[in-house]
């Protein structure tokens, strides 16, 4: 293993590069070996002073060495290592091989032959190297032997002889041209010897560089390779693309066969055309002859590449690897041991490409007099963009939308909801990991680059952190799993996805309060004689249902009454004389929402729309509760083929409802007590911090099967002091929010920033809340005996420290747990707010749920 050091502050796409930083080492060693073999068989074959003569066979030789890579892989730089390597002469003395010039037919702006210019090459190495007077002899017998090839070279531009002159001169003429043209590989030959002789010669090194880039050229060079370029001193050196080699050999062998293309033909052509294109590749350009550049991922599995910046002086020389980790660790805002799939992904990227985007990651992110290096998403997404613009359009990207400085988090998601749609990734790709397989390359870089895109979120531009992550979670995951799990199988035979973004609003700048509430008619689209609940949603009743078991449902509930609809406890939640029954009401009616279909309307209560009220409040300059109160009403979803029907609950019940201005002035302490928490916990929690793509995908994903499992789960009997009976919606709610912290709880602790390995370890079996709050007040336990830095788990500690949750942690082991992670000053509100420890005992469990406690 050697260590190879590459310089960036010099041009990436330079040509000219020292030993050490060359990173195809490895292909040398190669080269030397194949020219050493080369070599000796020149050597064997010698025929210097003999005549020749076009009867007599040639002993034909193909000396080709094919470099492959694909475009951006370093071929350019290579050749041009290669050739003065072979010039220098340092360390290939070995080696008797005179270099030429490099050959690119493609910046050749004649339409000369590619014999020509190998040619004429020939003459300016003579001409250079016979300078001098008293070599003029031995120029002459060049000269003379290419004398002897200017009649087949001429044969080769396919130009008609004049018609001017009589038959007899004609016949002569072509018989000559004939006679040129069956010469002509004689006649190189004898020129390439003449060349060794003068020259002191073993070999003579063609170089010729990007052909397969011109279809046409790249076939003509193959042919001279295979009808003049066969002398054993004769080495032609092929660098491109051998699936752009197979498809110019397919093609032409297609249109010998007269055929235009392969869409058309039969199968009895297609494997002439497959077996012509095998063999001829393998007589032009011998398998044991080829050469393939690696990847930096190869070479860095058995060499140590390191990466240096001479014109910074902040900038220690660091191992390739550990520089892309680093540099996707602070971009992304992800734990270096979360970047297996990135660093697989780009170091398997072309040289060139890996080179210029660390390059611009290391210029334009040096910041402060020092020139302190960090790395920034916003730099990162930037250099993304400008690398895979093409791979970005080819996908119809909106990278016109996604390449401003600050994205809204709707432009990201309705690109990730297209991107993920077409690829069949709903389920978990919203990690945006470039985990897909490497014929994926194309929607790994699109994964990469939405990442970036999220991360991007996360700067000092935006009010809050835990608000745009708690937005991402929602706009990018709950947009992907309720499509997939309750809309796809639905939809109606004329619609699409379409209609379902249309509806939500991911097209659109829409509101994340009325975004979450959308959900709720397609989460529960009909539930006649059903229970109402499935993930993370609740349908409350609109008026008396018949079979209703009001008698055990009072007795549950006792003290408490039964609320008859939502109306009512809009209007009585100002009585509440218990603090925590007042703000669990609030949080209830921040989840609320309603949805109209025909002239029945129903309510729903919804986790989606709880999380998206605490996203507001966090942006909210003077924190207002009583504006995210108001139960909005939303259409129902019309591309639907079922539950467009109403069902029994559509006769409202009369109510006595007291006035809402007086019952406010009742008991103003209260709204007074959660308006000075929530002032309090916004200016404590409406910070930057970073997060990743990664870290909402994980959390999203257990959240969302979680909230599916204590849904299902809700649907079983609960024992009661009075009896076994169906859940009321204090347990519901309860339920919800732990199931909410403890999904923060467990992902932070694995996949956050700068998470704790102690942590880690602790929660390695760490499960998901169910039908009891023991496993969260477990896992928080776990938390709080290795607790080390609290800001280390931003999104966990916003939730735990939200008052509106807290009515809802009153249970003794967990409000002891809580109260030990609460700053001290949050303590004393936090044992006001959980001053119930049954969830049944809320007051709001008094307003059921449809199709619970009916007989």
């Amino acid at each position: 293993m050697s260590d190879i050091t590459i310089d960036l502050s010099t041009l990436v796409g330079g040509v000219r590069i020292k030993k050490e930083q060359l990173l195809q080492q490895d292909a040398n060693k190669q080269m030397d070996r194949l020219l050493l073999s080369m070599q000796e068989g020149a050597k064997e074959e010698s025929r210097e002073g003999e005549s020749y003569n076009y009867l007599k066979p040639l002993r034909r030789c193909n000396n080709t060495i094919f470099i492959h890579g694909e475009r951006g892989a370093g071929k350019t730089t290579y050749l041009h290592s290669l050739i003065e390597r072979y010039q220098r002469k340092e360390d290939t003395k070995a080696i008797n091989a005179i270099p030429l010039p490099l050959i690119d037919p493609t910046l050749v702006s004649t339409q000369q032959h590619i014999l020509v210019d190998i040619i004429a090459k020939f003459t300016s190495l003579v001409k250079t190297s016979l300078s001098h007077c008293c070599d003029s002899d031995k120029f002459e017998r060049f000269r003379s032997k290419l004398d002897a090839l200017a009649e087949g070279v001429q044969l080769l531009s396919g130009k008609v002889t004049s018609s001017q002159y009589d038959s007899s001169w004609f016949l002569s003429k072509a018989i000559d041209q004939s006679s040129s043209g069956i010469q002509l590989e004689h006649s190189i030959h004898a020129l390439v010897d003449v060349m060794a002789d003068i020259l002191d010669s073993e070999l003579f090194f063609i170089a010729i560089d990007d052909v397969d880039t011109d279809t046409k050229k790249a076939h003509e060079v193959l042919e001279v390779i295979r009808c003049y370029l066969t002398h054993p001193r004769l080495v032609v050196v092929l660098t491109g693309d051998l699936k752009l080699y197979s498809h110019i050999v397919r093609r032409a062998k297609y249109q010998e066969l007269s055929l235009k293309d392969s869409g058309g033909d039969d199968g009895t052509t297609k494997q002439h055309v497959d077996h012509l294109e095998q063999q001829y590749l393998a007589k032009v350009l011998p398998v044991e002859q080829r050469v393939n550049l690696k990847k930096i991922s190869e070479v860095a599995e058995l060499h140590t590449v390191n990466i240096t910046y001479s014109s910074s002086t902040s900038f220690e020389k660091v191992e390739v690897k550990e520089l892309c980790k680093k540099i996707f660790s602070e971009a992304l805002n992800t734990p270096a041991d979360y970047l297996k799939s990135h660093l697989d992904f780009v170091l398997s990227l072309p040289v060139r490409t890996v080179f210029q985007l660390l390059k611009t990651m290391i210029e334009f992110d040096m910041i402060g007099p020092e020139k302190k290096i960090m790395y920034s998403p916003v730099t990162l997404k930037s250099a993304l963009y400008h690398s895979f613009v093409g791979s970005l359009v080819k996908l119809e990207i909106d990278t016109e939308s996604l390449s401003q400085t600050t994205t809204d988090g709707h432009t990201i998601s309705y690109e990730m909801f297209k991107l993920l749609h077409r690829h069949g990734e709903l389920e978990t790709g919203f990690y945006v990991r470039p985990d897909s397989g490497y014929a994926q390359n194309d929607y790994n870089t699109a994964k990469l680059y939405l990442s970036a895109c999220i991360a991007s979120q996360f700067t000092s531009s935006i009010d809050s952190s835990i608000s745009e992550a708690i937005k991402t979670m929602l706009l990018c995951g709950a947009s992907s799993n309720i499509y997939m799990n309750f809309v796809s199988d639905r939809l109606a035979t004329e619609a699409s996805e379409q209609d379902y973004i249309d509806y939500i609003g991911l097209n659109r700048f829409e509101n994340i309060s009325s975004f979450a509430a959308h959900l709720g008619p397609l989460v529960i689209p009909e539930e006649q004689g059903k229970k109402a609940i499935a993930s993370g949603i609740v349908r409350t009743v609109r008026g008396k249902p018949s079979k209703f078991n009001e008698n055990f449902f009072v007795e549950v509930i006792a003290p408490n009454e039964r609320l008859t609809k939502l109306e009512r406890l809009i209007s009585d939640h100002h009585t509440f004389e218990d603090l925590s029954d007042y703000v669990a009401a609030k949080m209830l009616l921040v989840a609320s929402h309603r949805a109209q279909i025909g002239s029945e309307g129903r309510d729903y209560i919804s986790a989606y729309r709880l999380l998206a009220g605490i996203a507001e409040l966090l942006t909210q300059e003077h924190t207002d509760v009583d504006k995210l109160c108001t139960i909005p009403t939303y259409s129902y979803p019309s591309f639907f083929d079922k539950g467009k029907k109403g069902d029994e609950y559509n006769v409202d019940e009369i109510d006595s409802v007291s006035a809402l201005d007086q019952n406010q002035n009742q008991n103003q302490s209260n709204d007074k007590i959660l308006s000075n928490a929530l002032q309090r916990w916004v200016s404590k929690y409406s910070g930057q911090h970073r997060l990743s793509s990664l870290l909402l995908g994980k959390i999203w994903t257990r959240l969302h099967y979680c909230l599916n499992q204590v849904s299902e789960s809700a649907r079983n009997k609960v024992e009661y002091s009075v009896g076994r009976g169906d859940v009321v919606l204090g347990i519901v709610l309860s339920r919800y929010v732990w199931a909410i912290i403890n999904a923060s709880l467990i992902e932070e602790s694995r996949y956050g920033y700068d998470y704790n390995q102690a942590v880690y370890k602790a929660m390695s079996k760490a499960r998901n809340v169910d039908t009891s709050s023991r496993e969260l007040a477990k896992n928080l336990n776990e938390f709080v005996s290795y607790k080390s830095d609290d800001s280390k788990m931003p999104v966990t500690m916003t939730l735990i420290s939200c008052p509106l949750l807290w009515p809802f942690l009153g249970d003794d082991e967990l409000k002891a747990i809580v109260g030990k992670l609460l700053a001290p000053e949050e303590v004393e509100s936090f044992k006001q707010f959980t001053s119930v420890s049954k969830p049944e005992r809320l007051k709001i469990s008094g307003l059921p749920i449809v199709g619970f406690f009916v007989n």
